[in-house]
């Protein structure tokens, strides 16, 4: 008898920490400039027409992923969106985007945690890393898992697809809602 494993649906590339840091400040930067128009008080017409103009996130977020679902929750419905993590109140709903870019543009990679195991077979194929964040200025910078292994309850992290030399954000974690919806000192 011999065992014959099926080939991974979602290779993993090799890890290099600086490329990565690479990737994700030029990821960074594109999304910072795709959420500009959602920084005020957005409404769903305004993501349906944004992508209708032509001026989608696709660039920079999988569509209909739990990240877009995510940061389409959190500007138009940002009280309901923190109700379902369980932290009602702790922030001014028309600040979460602009909280979540600020936490971003400091936030450097600290390491990956392999696949995440997608429990929604619909969102499987997005084949997504787990990349967890440093996060100057929080108290969320806990040790990191070793390289491919992943760890609930530690270290914020992102979920990305990668392709190429580019990411494209999939998710947001359970982690790192908690850092961005905690007060903060200028609350």
């Amino acid at each position: 008898w011999e065992r014959h494993d099926r080939p991974a649906r979602c290779p993993l590339p090799a890890w290099d920490l600086a490329a990565a840091q690479q990737q994700f400040g030029a990821w960074r930067t594109q999304f910072e400039r795709d959420m500009q128009p959602y920084l005020g008080e957005p409404t769903e017409a305004l993501w349906q027409s944004q992508a209708r103009a032509g001026r989608s996130i696709d660039g920079t977020v999988v569509p209909a992923s739990r990240a877009s679902a995510a940061l389409i929750a959190m500007t138009t419905a940002p009280d309901a969106f923190a109700e379902e993590v369980g932290m009602s109140g702790q922030v001014a709903p028309s600040a979460v985007l602009a909280r979540l870019l600020r936490l971003l543009r400091t936030a450097e990679v600290s390491g990956r945690g392999g696949l995440y195991r997608e429990p929604v077979p619909a969102l499987e194929a997005t084949c997504a890393q787990v990349w967890y964040l440093r996060m100057p200025g929080t108290a969320a910078n806990g040790p990191v898992a070793a390289t491919d292994t992943f760890v609930r309850g530690g270290a914020p992290f992102i979920t990305v697809q990668q392709q190429g030399g580019r990411i494209r954000l999939a998710g947001l974690s359970r982690e790192l809602v908690e850092v961005l919806l905690a007060p903060a000192a200028s609350d």
